[in-house]
C-alpha cells in the first residue's frame, strides 16, 4: 500500500512539472518572436525612448524620480524602476524588453495554476485556467506592448499576493498577513487597477477557501481593511496624475448618460472578445451614445448571468465567484472613470478574464461530472480551444513587431482615425520616411483639422524637409487651439532660432520653461542664444541651470565649457 501511494504521490509531481513546463512552452511558443520586435510610437516613447530618466538607467537620483514621479498619468514607481533595470542590461534594445515582459507573464502563469491548485486540488482544471490565462488572444497586447509593463508587473505582484494570502488563509498569523499587505503594496506601486484585490480575496474566502463558513462575514471584512486603507492614497494620487497630463474626460466631454451604457455594452463585448478574439486592435474609439436597444440588451444579459450565479452559488460556487471577479476587476477601468479617448481596451482584460476562465473550466467540469468519458472530453476540448487561441495569438502578436505595422494593422480594424493616422506618422517619421509621415499627418488633420498634436507633428516633419517657414505656421496653428503645450512651445522655438528670429525663440523658450521649469534642453538652447548675442554671463547661469536639473546632460557640459573659456579669453 506505502509503495502504491508513493508511486501515486510521484505521478502527481509529474503532472504538476508536466504542467509547468506545457504552459511556459506555450507561452514562448506564442512569444518568442517578441525577441525581434521593436519600440512602438504608443507610449513606448514615453516610457521608454524618450524618457531622460529611464535611458540613464537604474541610479539613486532616478529611483528617487520614480518614487515621486506621475508622468504618463499613473504614480507606478516600481514600473519605472523595473525599465530603468531593463536599460542597464539591454541600453536601447527593444527585444529586451519585450523578454521580460514574456518572462513576467511567464511567472504570473506559473504562480495563478499553482494559487488554485493548493487552493482546490484540482490539477487539471486549475492548469486548464492558467493556460488560458497564457495563451488568450487578449492577453497579447499586455505581453506584447513594452509600454504596458505596468500590467505584466502589476500582475506578478497580484498573484503572489494571491499566494500569500492562500497561505495566510490556511495558517493565520500577523507575519503571514504582513507578507499579503507587502505583495499588494508592491502591486499597488507597479499599476493602481491592482485596488480592487482585496475584493478578489473576500471572493477566494467564500470559495475555494470557504472561509465564510467558519469565520463571521463582519471578521473577514475587517480583514481587508488595512489593504483598503493601503490603496486610497494610490487611488487619490491615480486621479491627480491623470487630471494633471489633461486624461481625466470631464462629464461635460462624457457625461454619465454617455459613460454609464458604454460601460455596460463594454462588459458584454468583452466576452463577446472572450470567445471570439477577432479583429482586436490596441486602440478603440468612444462610440459615443449606444442605442438604446444595445443598452438594454446588455443589462439583460448581464442580470440573467448574475442572476442565474446566484441561484446556482451553493452548488457551484465557482460561478458567482467568478462572475463577480470578471465584473469587480474590471469596474476601475470599465469607462464609469473615462481615462483617454478610448472606449475599452484589451489589456484592461487581463486579470478580470481569469473569473470568466474558472467558471468556464470548472463549468465544463461539472456538465460531464457523471459521464464515463469525462476525462477524454475534457481533454480534448481543452486542449483544441488551447491550440486555437495558440494560433489566433500567434497571428495578433505578428501585429505589434513594429509601430508601423501595429498602427495600419489598427486603421484595417477601426477604419480611418485621426490618432491613428498621426501615430502612424510618427512610426514612419522615427523611421526617416518623412514624406510618408506628412501625408499621414495631412490625413489626420483633414478628419480633425483642430488637432494640435498632428499640426505640431506636421511642423517637426516640415523641419526635417527644411520647410521652416511652414513648420511655424504649423505650430502657430497648434498653439492657437492650445496655447499651453510646452512640446509646440519648445519646437517653435527652435524653428525661430534657426530662421535667426532670436527675439521670438527667447520668448516661446521662456514660456516654455513657464510651464516646464525642469525642461533642459529648453535651459540649454536659451544659453545658446544668449552665447551667440555675447551675453555668456546669461549663458554660463542657464547652461549651470541645465546641469542642475541633469548633471550628465552632455551638450550643456561642453557648451559650458566652451562659454567659460570664452569668457576667460575676454577677460571677464
Amino acid at each position: 500500500m506505502k509503495q502504491i501511494m508513493n508511486n501515486i504521490k510521484l505521478d502527481r509531481k509529474q503532472q504538476i512539472i508536466f504542467t509547468v513546463i506545457f504552459l511556459n512552452l506555450a507561452i514562448m511558443f506564442v512569444y518568442g518572436p517578441v525577441h525581434h520586435y521593436e519600440f512602438v510610437n504608443y507610449d513606448d516613447n514615453i516610457y521608454v525612448i524618450d524618457n531622460i530618466n529611464v535611458c540613464r538607467g537604474l541610479t539613486w537620483e532616478n529611483v528617487w524620480w520614480a518614487l515621486t514621479a506621475t508622468e504618463a498619468g499613473f504614480w507606478h514607481p516600481l514600473t519605472w524602476i523595473s525599465l530603468m533595470g531593463d536599460h542597464e542590461l539591454y541600453l536601447m534594445n527593444a527585444g529586451g524588453y519585450h523578454g521580460t515582459n514574456v518572462i513576467l507573464h511567464a511567472i504570473s502563469a506559473t504562480l495563478l495554476f499553482f494559487v488554485f491548485y493548493r487552493m482546490t486540488g484540482a490539477l487539471w482544471l486549475s492548469g486548464c485556467v492558467a493556460a488560458l490565462f497564457a495563451v488568450h488572444p487578449l492577453h497579447v497586447e499586455p505581453v506584447a506592448w513594452i509600454a504596458a509593463r505596468k500590467d505584466v508587473l502589476s500582475t506578478l505582484f497580484w498573484m503572489l499576493t494571491m499566494w500569500a494570502y492562500m497561505v495566510y488563509a490556511q495558517r493565520p498569523g500577523v507575519w503571514r498577513y504582513l507578507l499579503v499587505f507587502l505583495f499588494y503594496g508592491l502591486g499597488l506601486m507597479s499599476k493602481p487597477m491592482v485596488v480592487t484585490l482585496p475584493a478578489v480575496l473576500l471572493l477566494m474566502d467564500y470559495w475555494p477557501l470557504r472561509r465564510f463558513e467558519v469565520i463571521p462575514t463582519y471578521r473577514l471584512i475587517v480583514e481587508k481593511t488595512p489593504l483598503i486603507l493601503l490603496s486610497l492614497p494610490v487611488i487619490w494620487l491615480t486621479f491627480a496624475a491623470e487630471k494633471n497630463i489633461g486624461a481625466l474626460g470631464s462629464l461635460a466631454a462624457f457625461p454619465w448618460g454617455v459613460r454609464l451604457p458604454n460601460a455596460l455594452v463594454s462588459y458584454v463585448l468583452y466576452l463577446w472578445k472572450t470567445v471570439y478574439p477577432i479583429g482586436l486592435s490596441v486602440y478603440y474609439p468612444h462610440a459615443g451614445q449606444w442605442p438604446l436597444w444595445a443598452t438594454l440588451s446588455a443589462v439583460g444579459l448581464l442580470a440573467s448571468v448574475t442572476i442565474f450565479a446566484i441561484c446556482w452559488r451553493k452548488r457551484y460556487p465557482y460561478l458567482i465567484v467568478g462572475w463577480l471577479w470578471y465584473l469587480t476587476v474590471l469596474l476601475p477601468v470599465i469607462g464609469l472613470v473615462q481615462i483617454g479617448s478610448h472606449s475599452m481596451a484589451d489589456r484592461y482584460t487581463y486579470i478580470p478574464l481569469i473569473g470568466i476562465f474558472v467558471m468556464l473550466v470548472w463549468g465544463v467540469a461539472a456538465v460531464w461530472k457523471s459521464s464515463r468519458y469525462k476525462i477524454p472530453i475534457q481533454a480534448g476540448l481543452s486542449f483544441l480551444l488551447i491550440i486555437v487561441f495558440v494560433v489566433i495569438s500567434s497571428f495578433q502578436l505578428n501585429h505589434w513587431r513594429n509601430g508601423v505595422v501595429l498602427a495600419r494593422h489598427t486603421l484595417d480594424v477601426i477604419g480611418k482615425n485621426s490618432g491613428t493616422f498621426n501615430n502612424l506618422g510618427n512610426a514612419l517619421a522615427r523611421r526617416g520616411q518623412t514624406d510618408d509621415a506628412i501625408l499621414q499627418y495631412k490625413e489626420a488633420l483633414q478628419l480633425k483639422p483642430d488637432y494640435p498634436d498632428a499640426l505640431n507633428n506636421l511642423g517637426n516633419a516640415l523641419v526635417q524637409k527644411g520647410n521652416i517657414t511652414g513648420a511655424v505656421s504649423q505650430y502657430t496653428e497648434a498653439l492657437r487651439l492650445d496655447p499651453g503645450n510646452v512640446k509646440v512651445h519648445f519646437n517653435i522655438a527652435v524653428a525661430f532660432a534657426i530662421l535667426k528670429r532670436d527675439q521670438n525663440a527667447v520668448s516661446h523658450y521662456r514660456e516654455v520653461l513657464i510651464i516646464k521649469p525642469d525642461f533642459v534642453e529648453a535651459w540649454n538652447n536659451l544659453a545658446i542664444i544668449y552665447a551667440n548675442q555675447g551675453d555668456l554671463n546669461n549663458a554660463i547661469l542657464h547652461f549651470r541651470k541645465a546641469l542642475q536639473i541633469n548633471p550628465h546632460y552632455k551638450a550643456a557640459q561642453d557648451n559650458l565649457a566652451l562659454a567659460l573659456q570664452q569668457q576667460r579669453d575676454s577677460g571677464h
